[in-house]
C-alpha cells in the first residue's frame, strides 16, 4: 500500500487503504474514497485516470465557451468559440438589409454587420484558444501581463501546464524546449516550493510557455 500523498498534475492523490484514496485539488477535496489499483504511483494514477477526466472537464466547465456566428441571408455559414458571449462591436439589435454579412450572438440578441476581412480579424481577435480555460483557473496576478502587477507561478500553479497529469500534457523537457533552454534548468522551476532547488521562472519564460501551450493567445 502507498502511505505517502503523490501529485498527477494539479491534483494530489491521498491514498486512504491499499484499495481507496482522496484527490484534492489545492485546498479542496473532489473526489472521496475512489477505488485504485496497483502498488506503484504510476499503477495508482493509471487505476484513476478516468477519476481525473471527470475533474478535468468539471474544472473546464467553469468556464463558458460561447459561439459567435456569421451570418448571410439569415443563415450561418461560418462560426468561432469564443470566451466571451459577444464581441466589441456588438450591439443590442437584429440583422437587417444593411450588410451582406453579419456577426451574431447565439441567442440572437446582439449583431453588428461585417465583412468577410473584418471576421477574420475579429476571429483571430477573439476565438478562444485550446487551453484559454485553465488560465482561469490561475489567480489573475499569475496571468496578468503587466509585470509590476506580475507573481511568479507556485510549482503547483506551473502542474496545471506543464508535466505528468498537466492539462496541456506537455512534459518538462517539452516546455524547456519551447522556451529555449535546457530541461535541467527547467526543472528549478517545477521543484517543490521550499526545495532548495527551487528556483522562479521569469516573466517572459513564463507567458512564453503559456502562448506556446495555447493558454493565452
Amino acid at each position: 500500500m502507498l502511505k505517502e500523498n503523490f501529485m498527477v498534475g494539479p491534483f494530489e492523490v491521498r491514498p486512504k487503504s491499499s484499495e481507496r484514496a482522496d484527490i484534492d485539488y489545492g485546498k479542496k477535496t473532489l473526489a472521496q474514497n475512489i477505488d485504485t489499483l496497483g502498488a506503484t504511483r504510476h499503477e495508482v494514477a493509471e487505476s484513476l485516470s478516468d477519476c481525473f477526466f471527470r475533474l478535468r472537464n468539471e474544472l473546464r466547465a467553469r468556464t463558458p465557451l460561447h459561439t459567435i456566428n456569421l451570418m448571410q441571408n439569415g443563415e450561418r455559414v461560418a462560426s468561432f468559440i469564443s470566451e466571451d458571449s459577444i464581441v466589441t462591436g456588438m450591439t443590442p439589435g437584429l440583422i437587417d438589409d444593411r450588410a451582406n454579412f453579419w456577426l451574431q450572438s447565439v441567442d440572437r440578441l446582439y449583431s453588428m454587420p461585417v465583412s468577410i476581412d473584418e471576421y477574420a480579424t475579429l476571429r483571430a481577435q477573439n476565438a478562444a484558444v485550446r487551453l484559454g480555460w485553465v488560465a482561469n483557473l490561475l489567480p489573475a496576478e499569475v496571468m496578468t501581463d503587466d509585470i509590476e502587477q506580475w507573481r511568479a507561478p507556485t510549482s503547483w500553479e506551473i502542474r496545471h501546464v506543464v508535466g505528468e497529469g498537466s492539462f496541456s500534457g506537455t512534459s518538462g523537457a517539452k516546455a524547456a524546449a519551447l522556451v529555449g533552454m535546457t530541461a535541467q534548468n527547467f526543472r528549478k522551476y517545477t521543484a517543490a516550493d521550499g526545495a532548495s532547488t527551487r528556483q522562479n521562472i521569469s516573466f517572459s519564460a513564463w507567458h512564453l510557455l503559456l502562448q506556446k501551450l495555447g493558454v493565452k493567445r
